[in-house]
C-alpha cells in the first residue's frame, strides 16, 4: 500500500515537474517574441543616424531587423527575390543588408583660349538610374556637376548542422555582396566574426 502512494506521488510529482517546465519554456518563448516584436518596431520607427567619424569618414548607423523567413518572404518580397536571383536559401542567411551610396562631384574646368574657340553658353545633360551629369560651358569655362549612386546586398550566410534529429544554425564565414551599379566594381571586400 505504501509503494502504490510512493508510485502516484512520484507520477503526480513528474507530471507537475515537467507542466511547470512547458509553462516556464512557453513563457520565456514568448518574451523572447514580444523583445523581438518590440526591437522590430524601435527599428521601423526610428531613422538612419548619419555622422563623421573621428578619421574624418562618412558613417551610418541603423536598427536591424529581425525577421522569420515567412515575414520576409511575404513584406520584403524584392529582398527574398534577390536570394533566389543568387541562389541562397533564406534559411542559411545569417544577416542582410542593403546599403545605396552616392557621391556628389563640383568641377569647374578653364579652357585654354589657344587650344579651343570661345564657345558661347552651351548646356550638356546625361542622367540613367546610376548617374547625373549636368554641364554649363560658356565662354573659358566649364561649369560640371556629376552625382553617382550605388547600391548594394550584403548577406552572411549560415551553415545548417545536424545531430541526430537535432538541427541548428551556424554561421559559415561566408558573405555575398551584390552590386546593382554596373558602372562600378567591387574592389574590395572585409568581413569579420568577433567571438565573444
Amino acid at each position: 500500500m505504501k509503494y502504490i502512494r510512493l508510485d502516484i506521488f512520484l507520477l503526480i510529482t513528474v507530471v507537475l515537474l515537467a507542466g511547470c517546465i512547458g509553462f516556464f519554456r512557453g513563457l520565456i518563448g514568448k518574451s523572447r517574441e514580444n523583445a523581438r516584436l518590440k526591437n522590430n518596431i524601435e527599428a521601423l520607427t526610428s531613422d538612419c543616424l548619419y555622422f563623421v567619424s573621428k578619421d574624418g569618414k562618412n558613417a551610418a548607423e541603423v536598427k536591424s531587423l529581425t525577421l522569420t523567413v515567412s515575414e520576409l518572404k511575404a513584406h520584403n518580397a524584392q529582398l527574398a527575390q534577390e536570394l533566389a536571383t543568387l541562389k541562397i536559401k533564406p534559411k542559411h542567411v545569417h544577416t542582410m543588408a542593403q546599403v545605396s551610396t552616392g557621391a556628389h562631384y563640383t568641377l569647374t574646368l578653364t579652357r585654354d583660349s589657344t587650344v579651343f574657340d570661345t564657345i558661347t553658353a552651351t548646356r550638356y545633360h546625361y542622367a540613367n538610374e546610376w548617374i547625373i551629369i549636368n554641364a554649363l560651358c560658356s565662354g573659358d569655362t566649364c561649369d560640371t556637376e556629376i552625382v553617382t549612386r550605388d547600391s548594394l546586398l550584403v548577406v552572411h550566410h549560415t551553415r545548417v548542422r545536424r545531430f541526430l534529429c537535432f538541427t541548428w544554425n551556424t554561421y559559415s564565414g561566408k558573405t555575398t555582396i551584390k552590386n546593382y551599379n554596373p558602372y562600378s566594381a567591387i574592389q574590395q571586400i572585409t568581413s569579420i566574426t568577433l567571438k565573444h
